[in-house]
């Protein structure tokens, strides 16, 4: 068992205990190297601006909501045979649901699949998503400031930094307009 022939698995959870089986799991890191059969536990997660009651913050969100990444020694040396240690001590902690896919053979992610993971969770870092995508071209409503009611055409989205540039309008004229994305609503197509 060794950290260069472990491989990443997808654990499965109960509905908002990731950060609790990850912790768990973490405490297997601390075992001896003889018998460690954890390596890496891992929740993706992302920054996003959310407002509520016109105040803007930021909260944590899961990119996988009810799955933890697991780099792990799961298969004996021949690659077939689960190592039973291994297998309970993900499928015993408390929280976890089984192993995502076949529950009696998992398989392991392709290394492509995890670097796209890992990939998006570091871009990710130190930067605030706005939770809403306003793709180009769509039609929206404004809720709040001075063009409330006024319905526009967005032209740009900044979605890092939560704002819009829409045309709206105004006395037979189009006029732009920068605007936060909590200012204004997506039109549903059948609204038209």
């Amino acid at each position: 068992m060794s950290k260069e022939t472990a491989q990443w698995f997808v654990i499965q959870t109960q509905a908002n205990k990731e950060l609790q089986v990850e912790k768990r799991l973490q405490a297997a890191l601390k075992e001896p190297p003889e018998t460690q059969h954890i390596f890496e536990v891992m929740v993706p997660i992302e920054k996003v601006s959310v407002v509520k009651h016109e105040k803007k913050t930021v909260q944590v969100r899961k990119i996988f909501p009810c799955y933890v990444f697991v780099k792990m020694d799961l298969y004996e040396a021949d690659g077939v045979t689960i190592n039973k240690d291994a297998w309970y001590a993900v499928r015993n902690t408390q929280g976890v649901l089984g192993f995502a896919g076949h529950s009696e053979q998992p398989r392991p992610l392709r290394d492509v699949e995890f670097l796209q993971i890992r990939e998006r969770v570091q871009e990710s870092e130190g930067r605030v998503q706005a939770k809403f995508f306003f793709p180009v071209d769509s039609r929206v409503r404004i809720n709040a400031g001075p063009f409330a009611s006024l319905v526009g055409v967005v032209k740009q989205f900044d979605a890092e930094g939560g704002r819009l540039d829409v045309n709206v309008s105004i006395f037979g004229r189009e006029t732009p307009v920068s605007l936060e994305h909590w200012q204004v609503e997506a039109i549903k197509e059948d609204e038209k």
